[in-house]
């Protein structure tokens, strides 16, 4: 966040917008990648000891870790292609200032529809990470 504006926000250089708080959403598609990367990682590693024939043990854990993998970077990849929902060429950056004026003759905020508005992107990211953490759940104890 490199300037704040008094009226519109904080200023994301990740994303190129501006934010009624000091995060951004975005940067979901920067964990993407690291869990990505891990699971490459972890899959090479389970290949290696499975390819040293450590047994039918490892064999089902790798089996439950990339399914347990899988599962993380699934959800992961869910809330990315949410970020690319709303692009700017269909959905232009509105005039924040017109926009507070307009809900305040209206007897609303514009803080209260971005509280609402977040809310709904809030639980449906919670509602992705808790069903992909049940699954994962799921498979653990099998």
């Amino acid at each position: 966040m490199s300037e704040i504006n008094n009226n519109l926000g904080h200023w994301c250089d990740y994303c190129q917008c501006y934010h009624s708080s000091a995060s951004c959403f975005n940067p979901a598609r920067k964990m993407i990648a690291e869990v990505e990367t891990e699971r490459d990682v972890l899959h090479k590693q389970l290949d290696e000891l499975k390819s040293l024939g450590v047994g039918t043990y490892f064999k089902n854990e790798n089996d439950t870790l990339r399914k347990q993998l899988d599962i993380a970077v699934e959800a992961m990849e869910k809330i990315d292609n949410w970020t690319k929902a709303y692009p700017l060429d269909v959905f232009q950056k509105p005039d924040r200032k017109k926009a507070r004026k307009l809900l305040e003759d209206g007897g609303m905020t514009l803080d209260a529809i971005t509280a609402d508005a977040m809310r709904h992107v809030i639980t449906q990211v919670g509602k992705y990470a808790t069903d992909a953490l049940v699954e994962i759940e799921r498979l653990t104890k099998k």
